[in-house]
């Protein structure tokens, strides 16, 4: 039986080596969109609790510089919540870039896949035809020596 050698095989190779370089590209804006979600999510957590150490404080006696100075850092840390939740935003954006990326990425290889797995279950098919044509003439020509023999 010939040997199964599949004609755009070099078109196969590339569209893999793309595939998987979208897939890790996706892998890693997968990474950063977490990592600006941890940060988002902490920043809103020191807020929470500058807003309530700020509300203790107030039951206290009012002390105007301590006041100040705790508006100025809740002031500080909502701003600073407000470029994490951007950033957030642009990694989220890059995420889902990269996601298309790697579906078209995908699609274009499984294109590919479909050729191959067609032609090799014609080349098969081919070679069952082939094979058991030599098996029935191989089968004649044995019933005809049994023939002649008798």
């Amino acid at each position: 039986m010939k040997r199964f050698k599949f004609r755009l095989d070099s078109v196969l190779n590339i569209r893999e080596v793309k595939e998987v370089q979208a897939r890790e590209s996706l892998a890693a804006a997968v990474r950063r969109l977490a990592e600006a979600e941890q940060a988002v999510s902490d920043a809103v957590a020191r807020q929470h609790a500058l807003a309530t150490e700020i509300a203790a404080q107030r039951q206290g006696r009012f002390r105007a510089s301590e006041q100040t100075a705790s508006a100025i850092a809740l002031d500080h840390c909502c701003r600073e919540a407000e470029v994490l939740g951007a950033r957030r935003a642009e990694a989220l954006r890059g995420r889902n870039q990269a996601h298309a990326e790697w579906r078209q990425r995908r699609m274009q290889l499984q294109v590919i896949e479909q050729l191959k797995e067609r032609d090799q279950t014609a080349h098969q098919a081919h070679a069952n035809r082939v094979e058991q044509s030599q098996l029935d003439e191989f089968a004649s020509l044995a019933a005809a020596r049994a023939l002649f023999r008798s």
